[in-house]
């Protein structure tokens, strides 16, 4: 019997020559300079025209919480089932001719700068995620918006990682047998992207009851 899900039923990989990262280092740079700007104006956007919604305003602290919290710690749980996809997905130092975030401690916890950030991002989103279900269900004292900050704050921080993907057309492959078509499932996930940070700001910055 044919496997479910077969490296021939994937859709091809881009050209290399397609990609951001075949251009010259002072493109690069640019190409980032202009992605970053557009998911800041974008989550702006987005954010804005959901706290004009009545419907989201009204609904989205009651409804939204618990499953975002659960799907975050899930996820964080899978930085160290998936550890090497996670590392691949991690900007090096140089990236883009400016990608230059430290790994403070890594060389003295024995570990790459690649699984150093793999691992703290990963334990944050475990903690921040179960942190939020726990306030949201009223098992821990903490207001709903302290946990939605941490998060908006978190997946800003990851956006990079996402941003790396497309310009260097990071594989997910053999961890899970998904590849993204170039440049269009790029898009729509740097779409969801704006959408979720564009959420956990509003949601971060609802009046206290």
């Amino acid at each position: 019997a044919r496997p479910a899900c077969e490296l021939t039923d994937l859709p091809p990989r881009p050209d290399p020559s397609r990609l951001v990262s075949s251009l010259d280092v002072s493109t690069q740079r640019l190409a980032f300079a202009g992605i970053s700007a557009g998911v800041v104006a974008g989550t702006a956007a987005f954010a804005t025209l959901l706290s004009r919604l009545d419907a989201f305003v009204a609904n989205a602290p009651a409804v939204l919480p618990i499953p975002l919290g659960l799907a975050f710690t899930v996820a964080g749980v899978t930085h160290f089932t998936l550890t090497d996809m996670y590392v691949r997905l991690t900007p090096p130092r140089g990236t883009w001719g400016c990608w230059q975030v430290p790994a403070p401690g890594a060389d003295m916890l024995g570990i790459s700068y690649g699984q150093y950030h793999t691992y703290w991002t990963g334990v944050a989103e475990v903690v921040a995620g179960a942190s939020l279900v726990l306030s949201a269900v009223g098992l821990l004292a903490v207001p709903l918006q302290l946990p939605c900050a941490a998060l908006f704050l978190l997946t800003a921080a990851v956006t990079p990682a996402n941003i790396y993907q497309f310009t260097h057309d990071v594989s997910l492959e053999p961890e899970l047998p998904v590849r993204l078509r170039y440049p269009q499932d790029h898009a729509a996930r740097g779409l969801i992207q704006l959408v979720l940070l564009a959420v956990w700001w509003d949601l971060a910055t609802l009046p206290l009851a």
